[in-house]
């Protein structure tokens, strides 16, 4: 990452580490999306760790509503949705990832 050195220098830091959290780092959503897909590389990044439950953050980010009532009726206008979607009429748990950037990533 070019831009790590001038922000390690600029606020006089050493190994600083990167995090993340979002639906995106999801292990859970990581296992069931195809390996090649951008969320999946965004996922190998980082260390991650489960946190919190990230359903809201779904529906929100995925399917563009904040409340569902009755998961039946999500959208399935991308691969994403379908798969979502049937996680979550299976009431299979999905957690926000809390990712640490891996230091390869940073420092080669």
């Amino acid at each position: 990452m070019k831009n790590v050195k001038g922000i390690e220098k600029y606020f006089n830091l050493k190994n600083p580490e990167y995090r993340c959290d979002s639906w995106i780092l999801s292990n859970q959503i990581n296992d069931i999306i195809d390996c090649n897909s951008n969320i999946a590389k965004f996922h190998r990044l980082f260390e991650v760790q489960d946190g919190s439950d990230a359903k809201k953050d779904i529906l929100n980010f995925v399917f563009n509503i904040q409340e569902c009532n009755n998961y039946n009726n999500l959208s399935e206008n991308t691969s994403l949705q379908k798969l979502l979607k049937k996680q979550l009429l299976e009431n299979k748990s999905l957690k926000i990832g809390w990712g640490k950037l891996k230091k390869e990533v940073l420092y080669g």
